[in-house]
């Protein structure tokens, strides 16, 4: 059990609840897991904002881009606060960005993320909450994944690898016949 205090200003609706979750694999190397509920406060509100969060692949000590599309369900447009949360694994130099949607409009925004040493073959939940107010207050979460790449294993480097082969097999071919006489 656990105590909440409530603000006596607080707005009736809906708010993320964000969990994090220590623990250890079977080799007690240690992860963190976040996962989100909502917090109805006198009235519940419907979720009239729903996000795709793209999932982005990163090497251990690296850096990669979070990409986000936001849309507004609602009939109303709204000026929208987005929160990044994070497992401690990793860190980011912006965790809060404000948009304005129109009704129906989406937007997308990106979020530099980077590895704290978190443990390559494995994937990592994070999390978006998306909130706005009127005279209630409304929520959404999204997620999506971060995966640690085996060192050298990115998309970026095959891709490197496969152009030094071809310009290395081009590079034979032209010299064979430059010499075939």
């Amino acid at each position: 059990a656990f105590k909440v205090n409530i603000d006596e200003n607080l707005k009736p609706g809906r708010y993320p609840l964000i969990l994090i979750a220590y623990y250890t694999d079977a080799n007690s190397y240690p992860f963190t897991s976040i996962s989100a509920i909502s917090l109805i406060y006198k009235e519940p509100t419907p979720m009239m904002l729903r996000a795709v969060v793209n999932p982005v692949e990163i090497q251990s000590n690296g850096n990669g881009t979070l990409k986000v599309v936001v849309a507004n369900i609602d009939s109303k447009p709204h000026d929208i606060s987005i929160r990044l949360y994070l497992p401690n694994e990793f860190k980011s130099d912006n965790y809060k960005n404000e948009i304005y949607l129109e009704s129906g409009g989406d937007k997308q925004i990106e979020f530099q993320v980077s590895s704290l040493g978190a443990l390559e073959g494995s994937t990592y939940i994070v999390l978006i909450s998306m909130e706005y107010e009127d005279n209630l207050h409304y929520s959404s979460t999204a997620s999506g994944t971060i995966a640690i790449s085996k060192s050298g294993n990115t998309v970026e480097s095959k891709w490197k690898s496969s152009v030094i082969v071809v310009a290395v097999l081009l590079l034979i071919i032209f010299v064979y016949y430059q010499f075939r006489k």
